[in-house]
């Protein structure tokens, strides 16, 4: 499934779509997180909250052809 349909998918709060979405993204979310605080315990942190915001609120995300750059 590509990012367009998991975030249709996301915005009606689908646990697979949005699953999917984190195992996906998770990583790059933290290398942004860990290369800008240095400290591996601030990226963990970083990925859990930017997730649970996005999560908690799908239908912010204005643009689903680029999720990728939306996340980061």
């Amino acid at each position: 499934m590509n990012d367009r349909e998991l975030i249709l998918r996301a915005t009606k709060k689908d646990p697979k779509a949005l699953e999917e979405l984190y195992n996906k993204y998770k990583s790059d979310v933290y290398a942004v997180a860990l290369n800008f605080f240095k400290c591996r315990d601030y990226a963990d942190d970083i990925v859990q909250d930017s997730f649970l915001s996005i999560f908690s609120f799908p239908e912010r995300i204005k643009e689903p052809y680029d999720f990728k750059n939306y996340i980061k």
